[in-house]
């Protein structure tokens, strides 16, 4: 009895090849739209899946953009809190450039109680404007309050002045550079708001009949000038001879 030859044979059903084909076809859709999301965006790589290799090294490039774009937006922030400084400076310069002016115009004789007592209101204005700029905010930050909290104001009237109540330290951004760059400024380094006063020297004083004349600056911070003076009264003119005055007492009792 003869035997029938053993063969292996390959069967494909049709469902096995439809399921080919439609592989073959999802894969070439996927392929199109990558294509055509790459071509659309500018970008190769849309998803970690597509560059498994380069992941990390995109996403370290990620966050040096976004570290780098971050540090331009807080330039533009420094740039903006340091213009806003340099003007309030410069406005505190014309404030005192305008208060010295009236000071210079109120010594001499044609200045007397009447008009001092005038010009007291525009001192107590130009007072409040200075307290106004000296405390300005941007963004509820305090130009000059230091690091200190930004909602107090960094001057605040006391005993009959004005006192200090910031920090002596800015506060600092990021930049990617080196050092860190302070974006505002305190009192104690642009006004010199934390001074201290030594001394034994009589900050308010009164003149007596014992003063010693060399004691007094005078208006102009001059001094006394000794010397022979001539008055006249009644048609009369009488020399009177200071030079060797000593004190206030010594003036009347010549006069």
């Amino acid at each position: 009895m003869s035997s029938i030859p053993y063969s292996s044979y390959s069967r494909t059903t049709s469902m096995l090849s439809s399921n080919q084909l439609m592989y073959q076809l999802r894969k070439i859709q996927s392929e199109m739209s990558d294509a055509q999301n790459a071509i659309t965006t500018g970008q190769a790589i849309n998803k970690p899946s597509d560059a498994p290799t380069l992941t990390s090294a995109i996403l370290l490039v990620v966050e040096q953009m976004e570290a780098r774009e971050q540090h331009e937006n807080n330039l533009d922030y420094i740039s903006t809190m340091l213009n806003n400084v340099d003007q309030a400076m410069a406005d505190v310069a014309t404030v005192s450039i305008e208060a010295h002016s009236l000071a210079l115009s109120q010594i001499g004789i044609t200045s007397d109680e009447g008009t001092r007592q005038a010009e007291a209101s525009v001192v107590d204005a130009q007072m409040s404007a200075l307290l106004d700029i000296v405390n300005r905010k941007v963004l509820d930050i305090g130009l000059f309050n230091g690091n200190s909290n930004s909602g107090n104001e960094a001057f605040v009237e006391f005993m009959g002045g004005v006192r200090y109540v910031g920090a002596e330290t800015n506060l600092i951004a990021e930049t990617g550079l080196s050092n860190e760059v302070a974006y505002n400024s305190n009192g104690a380094e642009a006004f010199g708001a934390l001074g201290y006063v030594f001394g034994d020297v009589d900050l308010n004083p009164t003149a007596t009949n014992s003063t010693r004349l060399k004691d007094v600056d005078g208006a102009t911070d001059n001094g006394v000038r000794l010397g022979s003076l001539q008055l006249d009264g009644d048609g009369n003119t009488v020399t009177v001879d200071l030079t060797t005055a000593r004190t206030f007492n010594d003036v009347v009792t010549r006069l």
